[in-house]
């Protein structure tokens, strides 16, 4: 059986689900076409266990190319991840309704900045379900939402696993005398980094505050006036070492499928406090809904408060125990089979 993977945005946590995707489900022959963002690089890209990689420009005339690797490899199914694939791929006549397997990494129409954005998505997206054979969701929330929203028949979990960790990571923190709490992620609305700046300006001089990533200098500028440090891009390695060295992981996403980070936070046991979105709220994970809580949860952690130290930890542990790679595997290969 072959499997070929499309993905416009590949970079940064997609990156990982799909390797992982790949990596759990190794008796199939995989495939991947994809263009990249040059600022969400991870060093991962090539390092799958796909048959083939092949990387194309973002360019129009890289559909032609598509067309091209399609009729030469004749895959049994195409799998699309994100949103070149969610909308173009989708169109295309010579791809077969019956092949296509979509996973969207977080549905565009949860976002929350903009209505008249959000009543397009959705319905480009009950639309296109049409064009679809099966919606295999990142999460637990993305089948909900495929179901509810979109009125969908054909759906299937594939839950984010983070690959293995087996790397001793050494910590790159700085010698700090205060509690260090971090995010990862493009500097974005998505990632909601206005709310995570709220929340570190409360703390500023007695909480250090981390951005692991990058954005676009006005929205990295807010998060620096509210005193927190923004790394740049890194190597999967160099990212994971700053994971690892934090006393809390806080995830700020205003909208997600179920974010790499959490899992990789998870794996190396660093306690975990998450914002109430669909990912997180159908798993029965605890979280947040505003920075007020927010601010709450994080005052009695740092202080050492045992139930809120017991929450952070349980979630960590909670998150561990479901997205494992038995599961994973158990899920490819009823998708694929």
């Amino acid at each position: 059986m072959k499997v070929l993977h499309v993905c416009e945005s590949y970079g940064g946590g997609v990156t990982s689900a799909i390797n992982t995707y790949v990596n759990n489900c190794s008796h199939i022959e995989h495939y991947l076409l994809a263009t990249t963002r040059d600022k969400d690089l991870t060093g991962e890209e090539s390092k799958g266990g796909f048959k083939e990689v092949t990387l194309l420009p973002r360019e129009l005339k890289s559909i032609m190319r598509l067309k091209n690797e399609y009729d030469r490899i004749m895959p049994d199914y195409v799998h699309l991840h994100s949103s070149f694939a969610r909308v173009i791929v989708r169109l295309l006549p010579f791809i077969p309704r019956k092949k296509i397997i979509y996973t969207p990494h977080g549905f565009s129409f949860c976002r929350d900045d903009n209505f008249a954005a959000k009543l397009i998505y959705k319905s480009i997206e009950f639309v296109l379900k049409y064009r679809t054979s099966v919606i295999a969701g990142c999460s637990k929330n993305e089948v909900n939402l495929a179901i509810k929203t979109l009125n969908m028949r054909n759906t299937h979990e594939i839950i984010n696993i983070c690959e293995p960790l087996s790397l001793k990571v050494e910590s790159m923190r700085l010698p700090l005398p205060i509690p260090s709490i971090g995010m990862v992620g493009r500097v974005s609305n998505q990632k909601g980094f206005q709310f995570y700046a709220e929340v570190a300006m409360h703390f500023k001089g007695k909480v250090q505050f981390v951005w692991i990533g990058g954005g676009d200098a006005e929205k990295e500028k807010v998060l620096k006036d509210a005193g927190v440090i923004i790394t740049g891009w890194s190597e999967r390695k160099e990212v994971l070492a700053q994971i690892a060295s934090l006393d809390l992981y806080f995830h700020s996403a205003a909208w997600e499928g179920f974010p790499i980070s959490v899992l990789e936070a998870a794996m190396y046991d660093v306690p975990v406090l998450l914002r109430g979105i669909g990912p997180f709220v159908d798993e029965n994970l605890f979280s947040i809904n505003n920075t007020d809580e927010a601010k709450e949860f994080i005052s009695r952690f740092i202080k050492g408060d045992v139930f809120s130290v017991k929450t952070a930890t349980d979630t960590t542990l909670r998150i561990k125990n479901y997205h494992t790679e038995l599961n994973l595997k158990k899920s490819l290969s009823a998708l694929y089979g």
